[in-house]
């Protein structure tokens, strides 16, 4: 098939010195299947000598496939030796503050997503990244203000909504909650997990109407929705 072709010609080239196309051809594979662990293997080996933030940044990706955090974490951490644009180190930083909070660690977490506001005033994905940390810690009031943040910056990213629908919920503002579902079904009307939620809200704020109208919709497409049925209970 065509990747086992292109990884001839990129063992091919590694031969032959050519290290530049040989990257280029195992980067065509990835792009064919992102998750192919031989070619970031490869690649891991060819960056080593060629480019060493590339090469600490594949051994990450590589690492976080393998399920392997701690090693993740390391090679990120080194790649912030190796950058000169702020950008860069924000974007790092916001990886490396990702993998904390999914393993739990949010006094860390919270440090790297600081560190990359620091650097990049206007990053939505790091307003996002601290809002969770806020919620992981039950502390509603300031991950609202952060996913607020996030949206005024980007207001394309749906799953913010989403987050913070869930924080007013917590603090039992359902009003506001609704609210911001409702922007989510506007851009992803086909979104049934949101629309279950809708009805719920709507249920609590004893709209049974636009309830009705909410279930039956889902309903209507997926008869066996057990978030819808268990809304008619």
């Amino acid at each position: 098939d065509n990747i086992a072709v292109i990884f001839k010609l990129a063992h091919f080239y590694t031969v032959l010195e050519r290290f530049d196309e040989a990257i280029s051809s195992y980067k065509r594979i990835l792009e064919l299947d992102p998750g192919n662990e031989a070619a970031l293997s490869q690649l891991v080996e060819l960056y080593e000598d060629v480019d060493k933030a590339l090469y600490h940044s594949t051994q990450a990706e590589l690492a976080l496939k393998e399920g392997r955090t701690s090693k993740a974490l390391s090679e990120y951490k080194k790649l912030l030796n190796h950058l000169s644009e702020p950008q860069e180190e924000c974007d790092v930083r916001i990886k490396i503050a990702n993998i904390l909070l999914k393993e739990g660690d949010l006094a860390h977490s919270l440090d790297e997503f600081n560190l990359a506001l620091d650097i990049c005033e206007d990053s939505s994905e790091a307003y996002k990244g601290l809002g969770k940390v806020y919620v992981e810690n039950e502390e509603f009031e300031e991950a609202i203000e952060c996913f607020t943040k996030a949206l005024e910056i980007n207001s394309n990213d749906y799953d913010i909504y989403i987050d913070l629908s869930d924080a007013y919920v917590e603090l039992e503002r359902y009003p506001e909650a609704v609210r911001e579902l409702e922007t989510v079904k506007k851009y992803m009307p086909d979104n049934m997990e949101v629309r279950c939620n809708l009805a719920e809200g709507h249920i609590i704020l004893r709209d049974l109407y636009k309830a009705k109208q909410e279930i039956d919709f889902v309903l209507a497409r997926e008869p066996e929705n057990t978030m819808a049925l268990g809304a008619l209970v």
